[in-house]
C-alpha cells in the first residue's frame, strides 16, 4: 500500500516493500520585527512567513524485492543535485510548493546476516524559486484551478449533451 512519495521515493508498506514514515513533523514560522520608539513603547510589525520546514523519521526494511541500498542513493543524489519534489503524504499535497532535502542521517542495524533495516530522519524545506510574491502566486493558482474547474464543468456539460442526443 503506497502512503506517500518525495520525488522517485516511495513511501509503501507492502509484504516484500517496506518503506515508510514512522514519524513526521513540520514547523511553521512567521517573521516579526520590533521597532524601537524613542521614548514610547515598542512595537511588532509583520514580515511574512518563512518557508516551512518537514522533518520525517524514515524506516527502511531490506527485502528481496527492495534494496536499501537503492534509496539511499536516490536520496543521497537529490540531496547532492539540490532537486525539489513535492511531498505527498496519503492523497494529500503537503505546502504550498515543492521541497529540497536539506539534511539526512542514517542509522544502520544488522540483522541475521541477511535483514538489514535503516532508519533515515531528513529534513525538507520549502523551496520557492521565483521573487513573485506569496499573494501573487496564490491568486494565479486559484485563477488556473477555477479555469480547470470550468473546463472540467464545459466538459461534462458536452458529454451530457452528447449521451442525451445519442
Amino acid at each position: 500500500m503506497q502512503i506517500g512519495s518525495f520525488g522517485d521515493v516511495i513511501f509503501r508498506v507492502e509484504e516484500e516493500n517496506i518503506l515508510t514514515i514512522k514519524a513526521m513533523s513540520r514547523e511553521k514560522k512567521s517573521r516579526w520585527e520590533e521597532a524601537q520608539i524613542l521614548n514610547d513603547l515598542s512595537f511588532l510589525e509583520f514580515r511574512g512567513r518563512d518557508l516551512t520546514t518537514v522533518s520525517l523519521d524514515i524506516q527502511l526494511i531490506e527485502t528481496s524485492k527492495m534494496k536499501i541500498v537503492d534509496t539511499l542513493n536516490t536520496l543521497n543524489n537529490m540531496l547532492e543535485n539540490g532537486e525539489n519534489h513535492e511531498l505527498i503524504l496519503g492523497n494529500t499535497l503537503i505546502g504550498e510548493f515543492p521541497f529540497v532535502l536539506e539534511s539526512m542521517s542514517e542509522k544502520f542495524e544488522k540483522h541475521q546476516e541477511q535483514f538489514q533495516h535503516v532508519e533515515l530522519s531528513i529534513t525538507l524545506k520549502e523551496y520557492r524559486d521565483n521573487q513573485k510574491s506569496l499573494k501573487q502566486i496564490r491568486e494565479e493558482r486559484n485563477k488556473k484551478q477555477n479555469t480547470e474547474q470550468v473546463s472540467e464543468g464545459t466538459i461534462m456539460a458536452e458529454q451530457t449533451e452528447v449521451s442525451r442526443n445519442v
